[in-house]
């Protein structure tokens, strides 16, 4: 594995990883039965975001390395919790 795909896979999945723990700050998340607290998940969310970038910046141009976190940090936040919804009315819960 070359160095450009193992930094193009740690900052594509640091980047999920930061959506997921932002999306889980959130007071409307559905994932988790009990949410936790906001403070370090925001804070695992800055880290990894900026792992993300750093990864990415190894890689990629800053404009491309940008735009990459970005649409992947939305593409949580649009998936998951259509996802987490479809999979709550399936199983008649709200």
């Amino acid at each position: 594995m070359t160095a450009s795909v193992f930094f193009l896979a740690v900052g594509s999945g640091a980047s999920v990883v930061g959506g997921m723990l932002s999306y889980l700050a959130s007071r409307h998340q559905r994932l988790l039965v009990a949410r936790p607290a906001a403070g370090p998940c925001l804070t695992g969310a800055a880290v990894a975001t900026c792992v993300a970038l750093g990864c990415l910046l190894q890689v990629r141009g800053p404009a491309t390395a940008v735009f990459m976190v970005v649409l992947l940090l939305m593409a949580v936040w649009s998936i998951v919790p259509a996802m987490v919804a479809f999979l709550m009315q399936r199983e008649g819960r709200r």
